[in-house]
């Protein structure tokens, strides 16, 4: 498996994959979340992760085809932070015919180190309180809860 960064001719792969995402979400929490096909803004939002000022978006490719990516970014800290500039984990997504192979922990892999380059302190990420599969891969992975982000629907 190689790990790279996104190309061009990755965004058909890489369109179906954050589609894939969606309804995963949706099943989640149809509620609260779109279908891929509703999400009419999905070109809108991969532009915004693939272009965003200061990121990188890797991708997971084997034997030709892209089993999954992952887009990371430098973001301000909040202003009672001591942390002036924070890593975000903004998306992640593996193909669910390889997923617990190992992919989106070498995605995350390069993320680190593109983070560590960018001299940053800490890492922080969203997950959906219901993705447990998730939860537990970003647990083994070091991340722990520090900040809990709740609604009420009126």
């Amino acid at each position: 498996m190689e790990i790279r960064r996104f190309e061009e001719k990755d965004r058909p792969a890489v369109s179906k994959l954050m589609r894939a995402l969606i309804d995963y979400h949706h099943r989640l929490d149809p509620e609260d979340h779109k279908t891929a096909e509703e999400f009419t803004e999905l070109e809108d939002y991969f532009e915004e992760i693939a272009k965003h000022k200061d990121s990188a978006f890797f991708v997971a490719e084997e034997n030709g085809e892209v089993t999954g990516y992952l887009a990371a970014r430098v973001e301000d800290g909040p202003s009672y932070s001591i942390h002036k500039k924070i890593g975000v984990v903004a998306d992640v997504a593996v193909d669910e015919k390889y997923r617990r192979q190992g992919v989106a922990e070498k995605l995350f892999g390069a993320a680190l180190e593109w983070f560590q380059k960018k001299q940053l302190a800490t890492i922080e990420l969203s997950v959906y309180s219901k993705n447990l599969p998730a939860i537990a891969l970003w647990k083994k992975l070091g991340f722990q809860e520090y900040k809990i982000r709740m609604r009420k629907n009126i």
